[in-house]
């Protein structure tokens, strides 16, 4: 307890306490930032993320769970090219909707679907939103790292918490078509211990990423 108070005070601190899980009821718990659910196989395999999409840019649009998501969604899935792909898109849409809705008590969240050329995030963070899922359909997956590898800056003016040091080599990566939900430094109960995440390397268009980002960053 004293040598935890003294880390807490000289600004090192590392929650052992918030975690990661694979099971997606595990969302709703205070004890869990972040959520990796394992799937057995992408919707798409050996396909190039450059063939998947008629726009490379990809589209992006806001959710109204009030009023039904259906024309946001239609939108969205316009630029897919393979049918089986937006069937996967469409029902993943609504699961991530409908968890973060719950979680975050929103009615509206934000979707993106894009073809992801380069390194986006290359370092360590954890993301100023309440809520983020996102879902590699090809290319390499997100990195991410349990919460009790992660030591943490505490400012003692603000109470701010920066990440200073992520021992790498308990890194983890989610699979192509995983669900990833990562909560974010907003989210009630993380009080700065936000998942911590990174972007995977890409090696030009032929290691280029589909991702899906469903969020409640338009809130």
């Amino acid at each position: 307890m004293a040598a935890a108070a003294a880390a807490l005070f000289r600004g090192a601190w590392t929650s052992k306490q918030i975690k990661a899980s694979h099971r997606l009821e595990d969302l709703q718990s205070r004890q869990v930032n972040i959520v990796h659910v394992l799937r057995p196989e992408a919707a798409v395999q050996g396909v190039p993320a450059a063939q998947l999409l008629s726009k490379q840019q990809g589209r992006q649009a806001v959710l109204d769970l009030s009023r039904g998501p259906d024309a946001a969604i239609a939108y969205l899935l316009e630029c897919v090219q393979q049918p089986q792909l937006q069937q996967q898109l469409h029902a993943d849409l609504l699961q991530a909707a409908q968890c973060i809705s719950s979680l975050r008590q929103v009615d509206h969240v934000r979707a993106k679907l894009e073809c992801v050329t380069k390194q986006s995030c290359p370092q360590w963070h954890a993301d100023t939103v309440g809520v983020r899922m996102l879902c590699t359909y090809a290319g390499p997956g997100t990195w991410y790292i349990d919460n009790r590898h992660v030591t943490r800056h505490i400012n003692p003016w603000t109470g701010a918490a920066s990440i200073s040091d992520v021992e790498d080599h308990h890194a983890a990566q989610a699979g192509p078509g995983d669900l990833l939900f990562l909560k974010g430094n907003l989210c009630q109960g993380m009080a700065g211990a936000g998942a911590v995440h990174k972007s995977p390397g890409v090696a030009g268009e032929g290691g280029a990423r589909l991702l899906l980002t469903v969020d409640d960053a338009c809130c």
